[in-house]
C-alpha cells in the first residue's frame, strides 16, 4: 500500500511541477507585459495566474491527504515526514523519482521567486513613475489655474 501512496504522491508532484512551470512562464510573460506597458496582456496573465494558483491549492490539499496516509502507514508523524525519510523506505526507483520531482519543483520555485521579485521591483518603479507624473501634472495644472 505504501508504494501506491508514493506513486499517488509522485503523480500529484508531477502535476504540481507542470503548473509551477506554467506559473513561471506566466511570470516571465508578466515581466514582458510590464516592460511593454501592455495592460490588457497583464490582465489576462493575472487572471491565468489566479486560475493556476487555484489548481496548486487543490493539488496541495491532495498532497497533504496522501502524506497523511503515508504517515499512518509508516507511523512517522506528518510533521516529521520528509522526502528524505520517504525515500529510505521505498524501492530505489520510487525513491529516485521522488527525489527528482522534489528537486525539480524546488528549482522552479526558486526561479519563480526570482522572477516575482523582479516583477515586484518593476511594478514599484512603474508606480513611482506614475506618482511623479501625477505630481508634475498637478503642478502644471496649478500653474495654469493661476495664469
Amino acid at each position: 500500500m505504501l508504494e501506491k501512496h508514493v506513486k499517488d504522491l509522485l503523480k500529484v508532484l508531477e502535476d504540481m511541477l507542470s503548473i509551477q512551470q506554467e506559473l513561471l512562464e506566466t511570470a516571465r510573460s508578466k515581466t514582458r507585459a510590464m516592460v511593454d506597458k501592455d495592460v490588457k496582456r497583464m490582465e489576462e496573465l493575472i487572471s491565468r495566474e489566479s486560475e493556476l494558483l487555484d489548481e496548486v491549492e487543490k493539488l496541495e490539499e491532495k498532497r497533504k491527504g496522501i502524506i497523511e496516509k503515508i504517515s499512518a502507514e509508516t507511523n512517522i508523524p506528518v510533521e516529521n515526514l520528509t522526502v528524505s525519510k520517504i525515500t529510505r523506505i521505498v524501492p530505489v526507483e520510487l525513491a529516485f523519482s521522488l527525489k527528482e520531482k522534489s528537486s525539480s519543483i524546488l528549482d522552479v520555485l526558486d526561479d519563480l521567486n526570482r522572477i516575482n521579485m523582479l516583477n515586484e521591483k518593476i511594478a514599484k518603479d512603474i508606480l513611482e513613475y506614475i506618482d511623479e507624473v501625477a505630481k508634475v501634472s498637478s503642478e502644471v495644472m496649478a500653474l495654469d489655474i493661476r495664469v
